[in-house]
């Protein structure tokens, strides 16, 4: 394994750990795009599509699928931010009915209202984090 794949290893469980507004921060516009461990979808896509996306990270260490962010075809990150945060509970359970009960997630909220950081400023993410 390459020593990049190392770091993002590294990083990417630090970040499970802890996954502060920070860190998040870190993850979309310092981190490396998109990874194995790491997936941007601009909205949320159908609860199937996603449970496949999950199961794959599952299988491979765990991960996060970040919603609000787009990269481009260029390698660059639109933090496009989501219209509303959806409700955890409901989306949680209409992705569980498509996985095994052995494959843990959660998902968490990014609500950056009043955030002097202008590529975030009053804008809104959602992350499934993938345990593996």
């Amino acid at each position: 394994m390459s020593e990049k794949m190392l770091d993002i290893k590294e990083y990417m469980y630090r970040f499970l750990q802890d996954p502060t507004r920070e860190k998040f921060i870190d993850l979309v516009f310092d981190g490396v795009g998109e990874q194995d461990s790491i997936d941007f979808k601009k909205i949320w896509i159908e609860p199937q599509k996603l449970s496949e996306i999950i199961l794959g990270m599952a299988n491979t260490g765990g991960g996060v699928v970040i919603f609000g962010v787009e990269e481009k075809e260029d390698g660059t990150i639109e933090a496009i931010g989501l219209e509303e945060i959806v409700d955890k509970e409901k989306q949680h359970s209409k992705i569980s009915k498509f996985l095994p009960n052995t494959v843990k997630f959660n998902i968490l909220d990014f609500d950056f209202s009043g955030e002097a950081y202008s590529k975030i400023e009053n804008k809104m993410y959602q992350m499934i984090v993938i345990y593996s």
